[in-house]
């Protein structure tokens, strides 16, 4: 049987002033089922009634969100192109490395390790830039460029399913 929230935190609310939160835990268990609440969370709802919150309702949290929309970080992306990945993780409250992952299962990074690669790394001149770009691609398997051949159909299949625009809205 499929219980609410609601209806499992007025069980525990009605049974707060005559019962222990475990007994009550167990009633609701033998009521709607073995794994409907568990002791220590009936007695943190116990601990909540005890100190006045009578509402059944969860709390908004701070912190960052659980998920990040595909879609509106395409959207963010779209809107301005040169954005970071820094300045996206602080619009979107949540990690670089979160916005990054992203970014990659979208295709927007197009060679994850070569980002990986330049991480951290400045330039001063262009000859400079030219010689990591070089021992980047000569450092790579023959698998990397099989798996990159591979993608192509589908890339190409992508682009045109999108009638030039690589990236779909």
């Amino acid at each position: 049987m499929d219980v609410s929230k609601e209806l499992i935190r007025g069980c525990l609310l009605n049974d707060f002033k005559v019962k222990s939160a475990a007994a009550s835990s167990r009633r609701i268990c033998q009521a709607f089922g073995d794994s409907t609440v568990n002791e220590r969370t009936a007695r943190h709802w116990f601990q909540k009634f005890k100190s006045g919150d009578l509402s059944f309702c969860d709390k908004a949290r701070t912190g960052r969100p659980q998920a990040l929309d595909d879609e509106a970080l395409q959207a963010a992306i779209v809107e301005h192109s040169s954005q970071t990945c820094g300045e996206l993780d602080r619009q979107f409250n949540t990690s670089s490395e979160t916005v990054r992952l992203h970014l990659h299962r979208l295709d927007y990074l197009l060679f994850h390790s070569l980002d990986n690669h330049l991480r951290g790394k400045s330039f001063t001149n262009e000859a400079d830039m030219r010689q990591a770009f070089t021992d980047f691609f000569a450092s790579q398997t023959p698998e990397f460029y099989r798996k990159g051949i591979e993608q192509l159909e589908t890339r190409w299949k992508k682009v045109l399913d999108a009638d030039g625009d690589y990236f779909e809205d």
